[in-house]
């Protein structure tokens, strides 16, 4: 059994990196943490190289942009936890054949867990975000209020109560779990 106790990253593709930092940044208060570039995808494929190994048809797109557009931003980092990211990929035109499973399943929301729902509440509106819904209780006993990003992605802030499933371990059959 794999023990999952946090999440490493979320993808999104970006059409306006400029409002999606602010956004993240300087709104909610994540920090911007690194850009992965062309000019890093080139080294790793030199790397790569020197060991033997064959890059796949998807690292060959990257592989032949980075060439043709060398020191291009390709990925930008935001860190909102120890060790949990955001990715924020530039949207290029010459990188469309790229496969992507986001044409098949699509982003549904993120889920942020907040210490305190009505302190987080009171920021959102103090830095110019409308919330989608009120502060309320979900299903699982959590309290919950939702946003939007300017691209349009739903954003869960999240609290747990004593009474939140993911607190207790609650399961359809009584059981309970702890991880």
């Amino acid at each position: 059994m794999i023990k999952i106790c946090s999440y490493s990253h979320i993808g999104f593709n970006v059409k306006n990196m400029e409002k999606m930092l602010e956004f993240y940044c300087s709104k909610l208060g994540m920090r911007e943490k690194f850009t992965l570039t062309t000019d890093d995808i080139l080294d790793f494929s030199r790397y790569e190289e020197s060991q033997g190994i064959v890059p796949s048809p998807y690292s060959k797109v990257y592989i032949e942009s980075a060439k043709a557009h060398p020191g291009r931003p390709l990925i930008t980092y935001v860190e909102m936890a120890t060790n949990q990211f955001l990715e924020f990929f530039y949207c290029y035109e010459d990188l469309k054949d790229c496969p992507e499973m986001s044409r098949y399943y699509g982003y549904q929301h993120l889920a942020i867990q907040v210490e305190n729902l009505e302190d987080t509440w009171e920021t959102i509106i103090k830095n110019g975000i409308v919330p989608d819904s009120p502060i309320n209780m979900g299903p699982d006993f959590t309290k919950q209020f939702w946003v939007h990003d300017p691209e349009g992605n739903r954003i869960e802030f999240m609290e747990y109560t004593f009474r939140s499933f993911q607190v207790l371990g609650h399961r359809r059959d009584g059981a309970q779990d702890f991880c």
